[in-house]
């Protein structure tokens, strides 16, 4: 009868032994040395807290373990912009599964190209991070003493890592910020980064190539997929070079960001099959200002929202461009030497319900220089509102082949093209500024339920609204129901902890009594979006640890206990019949 209450006990213990979870660590640290050692300690699940305060030429290296799905291992700020990185400091994460949330890089900045980029998801050659994250971070004028310097604010190795919810202001210096890099072509090539609900701001024009804010892909590796999203970020015043977003890859998805007075636009210029959809463009009536400027094959560009775009006539300050290909361009080995730094033509792109109003250029077909004159073919513009008052409204600076027109509304200027093609209306959209700063149309409107063409693919508006089977004309379709996008303001991208950015711009789209109480719920609601909270004081996890190891062990005392009284009351039963 001992034997076997004793056994019952035993299986009971292993069962609990091996059934309650492993309780996650935290490592509070307070110089290099501990954050190094805690990085090498760190397992699935653990926690890395940095103390608040000055970290002066701090090199991060997180080349320990590696976190697991669902159990990354997390390095924090003991409170968000509270950890402030100066002088070299710089981050290498070169591990899958890592999540690095709330720093602040500031007064630093690099002498030379020795010390690489301040983020680099990698820990050397070839040791890359995967399903990683930067999130709630702050970088403000990390420049080098020689804007000449060329170096990335954060370079994307490896595969699905992410870039979220951080700020980047004041970059002046050579090199993109952001760049994703690639080292093949093939589908195994593929890089599946997310880059969403950041701040780029404050750049000012560079004055020469290579100052992109966002950069996928170089020239070299252009001629195979990605599949980058990005998405939900705000550009203000990114002002370093004409392509603020430059596309140097395949399929990618450029959507819901917002672009205002920044002189540059959203570039395709390498790789073909990329959509660009639901973005929102405000030039502001600058000068060398850019919607979206399309090379190579396949893309798909509609529902975005451009207005403002350019302060005189120039070939590419337009809100489309369509650029001449190069007739050396060649990006097959097998037809001689690869030529891939040049344009391709554009070709086979579709161009729907877009809305561009008050441009000074509207749409530039056939752009080109320096020899550049393959015109564009088999272009479709199908169902855009185009409304303005300088003419032409369209450009054929080289004229087209195999162009197809449908359900367009152009209205204020001279068209541009003799006579008006079938698929081009000239009238009067009667498009009027609603209260959210934008011009849509009227329940009158003549867009209405007037779209032409098969186009699956939209099957929403720029809002994020439903389109019924009879779509409207333009980004917009009238709908009743609330939209579920608008243009982003200062307040709804960025770290959550960055409670009053500096010099915040009013939103040119959704108004809203914008105080105090809205910026903290949308911070908050941001907080939640992106998986992360204020920082927890040290004690306070490691009660809820205690606190959860107590609870397993009163369940077993529980059970044990409850085990043996069952085995007691049962001997004395079989006791009871052998009598």
């Amino acid at each position: 009868m001992i034997r076997t209450i004793v056994l019952y006990i035993f299986v009971a213990v292993g069962y609990l032994f091996f059934a309650m979870p492993a309780s996650a660590e935290q490592y509070v640290v307070s110089d290099s040395a501990e954050l190094d050692k805690a990085i090498k300690a760190a397992l699935p699940g653990d926690t890395i807290v940095m103390k608040n305060g000055t970290w002066k030429d701090t090199l991060i290296r997180l080349n320990g373990n590696s976190g697991e799905p669902g159990k990354e291992i997390t390095l924090r700020a003991e409170t968000g912009g509270k950890v402030i990185l100066t002088g070299t400091s710089r981050l290498r994460i070169g591990k899958d599964y890592w999540v690095v949330d709330g720093l602040r890089f500031q007064d630093g900045g690099f002498p030379n190209t020795s010390y690489g980029g301040i983020v680099e998801f990698r820990d050397g050659a070839g040791k890359h991070a995967n399903y990683s994250r930067l999130t709630n971070t702050q970088m403000i004028g990390y420049n080098p003493p020689n804007k000449d310097t060329d170096y990335k604010w954060v370079s994307l190795f490896g595969t699905h890592n992410r870039v979220d919810h951080s700020h980047f202001e004041g970059k002046n210096h050579a090199g993109a910020l952001l760049v994703v890099w690639r080292y093949g072509d093939t589908d195994k090539d593929r890089d599946y980064h997310q880059i969403d609900n950041n701040y780029f701001g404050k750049i000012p024009v560079f004055g020469k190539n290579g100052a992109e804010a966002i950069r996928i892909g170089t020239s070299e590796y252009s001629r195979g997929p990605s599949n980058t999203v990005v998405e939900s970020n705000l550009f203000e015043e990114a002002n370093g070079e004409a392509e603020i977003i430059s596309v140097k890859s395949w399929e990618n998805i450029i959507r819901y960001n917002t672009l205002r007075n920044s002189q540059g636009g959203i570039v395709l210029r390498h790789g073909d099959n990329s959509q660009v959809y639901g973005n929102y463009i405000f030039g502001g009536n600058l000068c060398n200002t850019v919607g979206i400027r399309i090379i190579g094959y396949g893309h798909k560009v509609y529902n975005n929202y451009i207005s403002g775009i350019g302060c005189s006539y120039k070939p590419l300050s337009a809100a489309i461009i369509l650029m001449n290909g190069d007739p050396k361009y060649n990006e097959d080995p097998s037809h001689g030497e690869l030529v891939l730094h040049t344009y391709k033509q554009a070709r086979y792109a579709e161009i729907v319900h877009n809305t561009l109003v008050n441009n000074k250029n509207n749409v530039h077909i056939g752009v080109g220089s320096d020899g550049y004159n393959v015109p564009p073919d088999s272009i479709t513009i199908a169902n855009n509102v185009i409304y303005g008052t300088t003419a032409p409204l369209v450009n054929l600076l080289t004229k087209p082949t195999n162009m197809t027109y449908k359900g367009n509304v152009m209205f204020g200027a001279e068209l541009g093209i003799t006579p008006v093609p079938e698929g081009i209306t000239m009238q009067d959209p009667a498009v009027a500024m609603s209260s959210d700063g934008l011009f849509r149309p009227s329940a009158a409107s003549p867009v209405k339920d007037k779209a032409q063409g098969s186009f699956p693919y939209v099957d929403k508006d720029m809002d994020g609204q439903s389109r019924d089977s009879s779509k409207d004309v333009g980004a917009d379709e009238l709908s009743a129901s609330k939209p579920e996008r608008a243009p982003l303001s200062r307040g709804q991208v960025g770290p959550s902890w960055l409670e009053a950015p500096p010099a915040a711009a009013p939103a040119a789209a959704v108004s809203t009594a914008a105080g105090t109480s809205a910026r903290d719920a949308a911070a908050k609601s941001k907080a939640l979006a992106a998986g992360t909270a204020e920082a927890v004081p040290a004690s306070t996890e490691a009660s809820a640890r205690n606190g959860e190891y107590y609870m397993y062990m009163g369940a077993a005392g529980l059970i044990l206990l409850g085990v043996l009284v069952w085995g007691i009351n049962r001997g004395r039963r079989r006791k009871g019949r052998g009598a």
